[in-house]
């Protein structure tokens, strides 16, 4: 609150008290007016006249004796508006450092909030990037997925293969066998017929030699 509120209240406050004052005052008799009655009273001092100037002596008495009471009231009142305007300013004094301080923290806020603003923009970029990157990697994992179901079924026909093979193996294994034993038996008769055929070419060449035929 300003002081010329404050200012203004208080005349608002003490107006009528000093409008009832100055009517009051209003019916005071002046300086001149008490002369003018003594003149009256000198040139017809008459106890009717005499009672009627004492009677307005007496209200005039009563009169000011009420605006004393009410001017002393008026002075309690107004060093009591003075205690509440000193109050008030004490308050106003209170609140204009409260409002400073509470313009410094708005000032301090505006900028925290700048900088969540910008903060928060980058983080929902960083959000939508990331959800590129998660879609592309879901569709990348059906693939993959698929790609592992297509590799075990591969797999599977793999293992087959490689049991067949082993069979076809074992068996190759038992002809390689039969066949090294055949072979043996045929290096055996071979050797028996090399050596047969050397006792023949010798008999031959004897024979050759007796008939007187050239040697071949």
């Amino acid at each position: 609150m300003s002081a010329e509120m404050i200012r203004t209240e208080i005349m608002e406050y003490v107006a009528p008290m000093f409008e009832q004052i100055m009517a009051k005052m209003d019916t005071l008799a002046t300086k001149q007016d008490v002369d003018e009655l003594r003149r009256d009273v000198a040139k017809c001092a008459t106890k009717e006249e005499l009672a009627e100037v004492r009677q307005d002596v007496g209200e005039l008495k009563q009169d000011v004796a009420g605006l004393k009471v009410d001017v002393a009231e008026l002075k309690v009142e107004m060093s009591e508006v003075k205690q509440d305007v000193a109050v008030l300013k004490v308050d106003v004094a209170g609140l204009k450092v409260d409002m400073a301080e509470v313009k410094q923290d708005v000032a301090e806020l505006k900028v925290d909030v700048a900088g969540l603003k910008v903060d928060m923009a980058e983080v929902k970029q960083d959000v939508a990037v990331l959800k590129e990157d998660v879609a592309g990697l879901k569709v990348d994992m059906t693939e993959v997925k698929q790609d592992v179901a297509d590799l075990k079924l591969e797999m599977s026909e793999v293992k087959q293969d490689v049991a067949e093979l082993k069979a076809d193996m074992a068996e190759v294994k038992e002809d390689v066998a039969v066949l090294k034993v055949d072979m043996a038996e045929v290096k055996q008769d071979v050797g028996g017929l090399k050596q047969d055929f050397g006792v023949m070419d010798g008999k031959l060449d004897r024979i050759i030699l007796f008939l007187g035929m050239p040697a071949a």
